[in-house]
């Protein structure tokens, strides 16, 4: 996994995640992984001293697939410990499907628009 794009987030701190996901490779079932309180969840300890700098304690990662599995994810970086409420996760799941969607060329570029608003969506709000 690599960034696309991203808001307010260190060229060090990027690239000490790439790579990193939730799920294995190929996932076909993928799920939405929160992380409530990164400092409290040991899959991420090897990033603790990025996360810190970073000023993240709580992370969602929205699994992006197609048919031969996860091919992406938007991460939602949380300033504060957040739980994900139960009701928030049909509106992930319906962003990343949309988001998920294109196959193409031009589905490419679409993609790319839908991560911007997306993100710019998140800043404001905080949620997808």
């Amino acid at each position: 996994m690599r960034f696309r794009a991203w808001r307010d987030l260190s060229a060090e701190y990027r690239q000490a995640v790439t790579g990193y996901t939730p799920w294995p490779p190929g996932a076909l079932d993928a799920q939405v992984v929160m992380a409530p309180d990164v400092r409290l969840d040991e899959s991420l300890d090897g990033f603790q001293e990025f996360l810190a700098r970073e000023g993240i304690r709580s992370l969602a990662f929205i699994p992006l697939s197609s048919d031969a599995g996860v091919f992406g994810m938007p991460v939602l970086h949380y300033e504060h410990t957040h739980g994900c409420r139960e009701s928030d996760l049909p509106v992930a799941r319906a962003i990343a499907s949309h988001v998920a969607r294109p196959s193409n060329t031009s589905g490419a570029n679409w993609l790319w628009r839908q991560s911007e608003q997306l993100s710019q969506a998140m800043s404001t709000t905080g949620r997808p």
